[in-house]
């Protein structure tokens, strides 16, 4: 624990250096927000909002709030396995007592826990002040869901981290799970407007479930047993952490095999 509060401390430093954008981050999300007050004013009480109260306020901001919190936690860790890589820091680091899987993910903590902050207290925040309906007494429930959620990407961003160690370069993968998710996983409408191929595919993405089981949460108060498939399916993906300091552990095997861990 000393080593991930080592790390949290210099990255908290460096981000403190540029006061203006420490805090411009923050200041600028409400007002990101304020326009999806007015797309919902001018979209309405329609069919498809029914089983989500209606509220299509509510309902883009919790889809809004996955999507900010998916990129991050999707490239940070590559971002800072490519940076380590380019400036020569990388062999550096993993000559510490640290092992070279909890280095990768150290690096991405502050990130990861800077991120949090805006949709587990900016949006819901912004929603209250903006007339969103939400049911707080489910508040403790929806925030557990989107840690699992939030656990679940950051797997994800470590295999993606796994292999720009092992190969040097940025793998396609979660570029393409973004734009996919985006336009399938119901985060601007509900993905009953979809046709149902794509809506077959939806359901295999982790940002579906994850939006599904907070609106039902927190917009319409369910209880568990009433989200269970969508909750397990987070569970599932939530899984994938282990799995991605494991690939990191391996990624960096390979690279000494190879001779490669100082090239970029």
């Amino acid at each position: 624990m000393n080593a991930a509060f080592a790390y949290l401390e210099r990255d908290f430093r460096v981000a403190w250096t540029y006061r203006s954008s420490f805090f411009i981050q923050y200041l600028l999300m409400p007002f990101n927000l304020i326009g999806t007050r007015f797309l919902a004013d001018l979209v309405g009480q329609r069919e498809a909002l029914a089983q989500y109260g209606g509220d299509y306020f509510a309902f883009a901001l919790i889809g809004t709030a996955l999507q900010i919190a998916m990129y991050p936690c999707l490239t940070v860790f590559r971002g800072a396995v490519r940076e380590a890589q380019v400036l020569g820091t990388l062999e550096a680091i993993l000559m510490t007592r640290t092992r070279a899987a909890s280095a990768v993910a150290y690096s991405g903590l502050y990130q990861l826990l800077q991120i949090s902050v805006q949709p587990i207290v900016i949006i819901p925040l912004v929603g209250f002040a903006l007339g969103a309906q939400f049911a707080w007494s489910n508040a403790p429930l929806a925030l557990a869901v989107l840690l699992l959620v939030l656990v679940g990407f950051a797997g994800i961003g470590l295999c993606s981290a796994a292999f720009t160690i092992a190969f040097k370069q940025n793998e396609p993968f979660t570029v393409g799970l973004l734009s996919v998710s985006t336009l399938l996983s119901g985060v601007i409408f509900p993905i009953d407007l979809l046709p149902e191929p794509l809506r077959w595919v939806s359901l295999v993405l982790p940002l579906t479930h994850a939006a599904e089981a907070i609106r039902g949460t927190f917009i319409n108060g369910a209880a568990v047993a009433h989200l269970e498939l969508h909750i397990a399916v987070v569970a599932v993906y939530a899984a994938l952490l282990p799995v991605g300091l494991v690939a990191v552990s391996r990624a960096f095997e390979y690279a000494r095999e190879r001779g490669s861990l100082g090239q970029y």
